[in-house]
């Protein structure tokens, strides 16, 4: 066809083009219809959905008009909803025989997929999905809010959350999409979901966000760990307001807050924030309280208080590893590996690398556990043992693609020559 008609369109565009016809014929056909004279080929490919003028033209006459009222109801009705099935579109369309109308839908070849062997869930064509919606929203007789509305509900009662929270962000139902989301912030933030969680608080009103504790805690969280720190700060503030008559909840904000001002250097305002919250967090707050203890433990050590940093970071590994922290644990083990070398304990150094390389094994803090190991070996001047460290650190920093650790393995390399009196092999380790 594509020789036929003169349409010289690149194999690349042939691939796109059947992919948004799915293969049907008609759709093919009436795509190079539209595509002759054109001279933006790739544009007008990128841009073909079930509303351009042959297609509309084709599916309204040819296949929706055919369809009894009840039909194009029942067709129209379920437009929204990127997957059918019988109980979904009963309770969108208040029909009771959503069922039945699919498997007549499917027998009649009417532009229908099963998406299963059960023939349980099924799907609309693109091009006539986009058809069916565009018709919706012209007509304007049926409120495409409700259907969505009806499509939350549904979700949330057969437990599927990210759906019931699309369709209430879609129908601009704030105060259910905040109720759905709030239900699920925490969990997300804990799995570290943050693009999905950044994903529904975008729609969300500034209003709707900042009349929550709970939204303001959890967004500025999420804003934080994906370091927009400067972002952060409206929310934890507003948050702050928002549990003045209550301590535990104010505490868990100062967790929060205490996390962009160590990421900033501002140490003391960490260390401040930290022992305040400490004293306000409930007891039985495992994750609030392991956060601000690690939170602490590292602004000392990064302050320079040693004394303080010591019992603050053992008390860091605890709590973390009672809340699951894996990452929080490793680092506060690394950083008292570093504490012992600093004050001569050698031996406990080596001790806590060990257990960050044999409890984070195959990870970027193992690789830099081994250097650190490295470097403890080659002030015992067992200068063997700091070359088959750094031998494996650097293969494993190889393996997983942690190439900012190598600059760290080829300095302790470069001192480990030096002591030996290989200054070639130093100065290469060095270049």
């Amino acid at each position: 066809m594509n020789q036929a008609m003169g349409l010289n369109v690149p194999p690349d565009g042939i691939a796109a083009l059947e992919r948004r016809t799915e293969g049907w014929v008609v759709g093919l056909q009436l795509a190079a219809l539209s595509m002759r004279g054109r001279a933006d080929l790739s544009g007008f490919i990128e841009a073909f959905t079930g509303s351009s003028h042959f297609v509309l033209e084709y599916l309204i006459e040819e296949v929706f008009n055919q369809q009894p009222e009840d039909v194009q109801e029942f067709l129209l009705k379920t437009s929204i909803l990127d997957q059918l099935s019988g109980p979904l579109c009963d309770a969108v369309t208040g029909r009771t025989d959503s069922r039945s109308v699919l498997e007549r839908l499917e027998h009649a070849n009417l532009f229908i997929i099963p998406l299963d062997q059960a023939r349980a869930w099924y799907r609309y064509h693109h091009l006539f999905a986009d058809l069916l919606h565009q018709r919706l929203q012209t007509l304007g007789v049926i409120s495409e809010v409700e259907l969505h509305r009806f499509a939350s509900q549904w979700f949330q009662q057969e437990g599927f959350l990210s759906e019931a929270i699309r369709h209430s962000l879609t129908a601009q139902d704030w105060e259910r999409a905040a109720e759905l989301i709030g239900s699920r912030s925490t969990l997300l933030l804990r799995r570290g979901e943050l693009m999905t969680l950044l994903g529904w608080f975008k729609p969300l009103p500034e209003e709707t966000i900042r009349s929550s504790l709970h939204l303001c805690r959890d967004y500025g969280w999420a804003l934080m760990l994906t370091g927009q720190l400067d972002a952060t700060a409206p929310y934890l503030d507003c948050a702050e307001r928002l549990s003045q008559e209550n301590e535990a909840q104010l505490g868990q904000i100062m967790v929060a807050q205490a996390y962009p001002a160590r990421v900033r250097g501002d140490y003391p305002g960490a260390i401040a924030l930290s022992k305040r919250a400490l004293e306000l967090v409930a007891k039985e707050d495992i994750l609030h309280r392991g956060l601000v203890t690690f939170t602490l433990g590292f602004s000392l050590f990064s302050a320079g208080h040693m004394t303080e940093a010591e019992p603050a970071l053992m008390k860091a590994c605890e709590t973390a590893l009672a809340s699951g922290n894996d990452f929080a644990r490793m680092t506060a083990l690394s950083l008292l590996a570093a504490i012992q070398k600093n004050q001569g304990r050698l031996h406990r150094a080596a001790e806590f690398c060990q257990q960050v390389m044999g409890e984070a094994r195959g990870s970027p803090m193992a690789a830099h556990a081994q250097v650190f190991l490295a470097s403890v070996f080659y002030e015992w001047n067992d200068l063997d043992a700091a070359s088959g460290q750094l031998a494996q650190a650097l293969k494993a920093s190889q393996s997983i693609g942690n190439f900012a650790i190598q600059p760290d393995i080829y300095r302790t390399l470069t001192r480990v020559h030096l002591a030996r009196g290989d200054y070639a092999s130093a100065s290469e380790s060095a270049g």
